[in-house]
């Protein structure tokens, strides 16, 4: 008699067992690894959020450094500009602007931010 209770107390929890999987695949779950993360993260969104961990508050992150070399160029066309950050040396970011459709060698340019003057210098070439 036991072992016929075991058998039906194991098949119920099989039957639970998937209908909890069925109703996880309608639901359709996107967060990472089961962890009921239900937002969908960009590439994008990964990227900048990575390059700014580690920075304090007080000082300039990677992103506001590019703004403020994008401010800096405003009377430049500045459509096909990509403004990327490169590196960081001592307290300065380093942001490279090239041309998308250009020669590199014709459009590129160097520029230094100081993280913490704000201060937007274009570096010799």
């Amino acid at each position: 008699m036991k072992q016929i209770l075991l058998l039906f107390f194991l098949l119920a929890l099989t039957g639970c067992n998937t209908a909890d999987q069925e109703e996880a695949i309608q639901k359709e779950d996107v967060g990472a690894l089961q962890t009921r993360n239900d937002t969908t993260v960009e590439n994008d969104e990964m990227l900048v959020e990575s390059r700014e961990e580690g920075h304090d508050i007080a000082s300039l992150s990677p992103t506001e450094a590019e703004a403020l070399v994008k401010r800096n160029l405003e009377e430049k066309n500045q459509d096909d500009l990509i403004i990327q950050y490169d590196h960081q040396e001592n307290d300065h970011y380093i942001i490279h602007v090239y041309s998308a459709h250009e020669p590199p060698e014709n459009t590129e340019a160097w520029y230094m931010v100081n993280i913490q003057t704000k201060e937007v210098q274009l570096l010799k070439q």
